[in-house]
């Protein structure tokens, strides 16, 4: 078979048809599937293809008016790129999927309060069926960060501040979003990595001031879980600094996670908006000082 068929091959593993498809593409159209923008602006900003479509601030008067959306803005994302990708349509879940009509459960800390793991991951399956209904494949949530000072303005996302719990939550709630089979289901995606619920004074996006024992035995726990024990197939990262060094610095050593990565909308990786500066970046990648070749 010829390699420009290769990645339509459904026979062939996900590892291999992508592999194919990335020696076709070009360095403009590999930058932007590393790119998102919103859904309600899709349709004027998106040329060349796109990563990723968000749903913050989106709204619709009920689920069939957004099913009809986001036919609609996925048609001119697969009609935009040369090989038809479509996009991963994310949306935030830290109480049920947030979209019309869908469920309201408890906050986390709520969920946490009820020492349940199996209601947790009931809630997220509910979720997951509602997502998947409106053509939403990724979850922004569960919020795993540890908290301990009750200053900071996100512990209501949070589990608490009992890693052992955190992490018994945490793994609830990807297993029951991502469900048996990724095809029929939603990535569930962690949130904020690392140490973002331990900034100082609780200032948000401050720095953690966080020993390396603490770091990795506490704050990393409910992250390490539902890796290992739930299949965890994204994490955000956190926003702040960890003793000064930032956290989309390279990977601290030892820990490093295969996977995908996610960064929510104005995060600290501050990856350029597709009409901004990718021009710069792209002429980069070309002259062989950032990201892969075109072959």
């Amino acid at each position: 078979m010829e390699e420009k068929q290769r990645y339509q091959d459904t026979t062939l593993s996900a590892e291999e048809r992508a592999d194919a498809l990335l020696h076709l593409m070009t360095v403009e159209e590999k930058f932007a599937q590393l790119q998102c923008c919103y859904v309600y602006e899709a349709e004027k900003k998106v040329t060349n293809g796109i990563g990723h479509l968000g749903t913050l601030f989106y709204e619709a008067e009920d689920a069939g008016k957004m099913v009809e959306d986001m036919e609609r803005v996925q048609r001119h994302v697969v009609s935009s790129s040369r090989f038809g990708i479509p996009a991963i349509i994310h949306c935030e879940a830290l109480t049920g999927a947030v979209i019309p009509q869908a469920d309201v459960f408890q906050t986390a800390v709520g969920q946490a309060a009820t020492w349940d793991p199996q209601s947790v991951r009931d809630m997220a399956a509910v979720a997951k069926d509602q997502f998947v209904a409106v053509g939403v494949r990724q979850a922004l949530a569960p919020v795993m960060d540890i908290v301990r000072d009750p200053r900071w303005g996100r512990v209501g996302e949070s589990y608490g501040e009992d890693p052992c719990l955190a992490s018994a939550m945490s793994v609830a709630f990807v297993t029951g979003m991502q469900g048996e089979d990724l095809k029929d289901s939603v990535i569930s995606t962690s949130k904020h990595f690392l140490a973002y619920g331990a900034s100082e004074a609780g200032i948000n996006m401050a720095s953690a001031p966080v020993t390396e024992r603490l770091l990795w035995e506490v704050y990393a726990a409910p992250f390490q879980a539902a890796i290992t024990e739930g299949n965890l197939q994204s994490v955000m990262n956190s926003y702040g600094t960890i003793n000064g060094e930032p956290v989309v610095a390279p990977p601290r050593r030892g820990h490093g996670e295969s996977g995908r990565g996610g960064a929510e909308s104005g995060a600290g990786c501050r990856m350029p908006d597709p009409h901004r500066l990718w021009r710069r970046i792209v002429g980069e990648g070309k002259g062989g000082r950032s990201g892969r070749g075109t072959g």
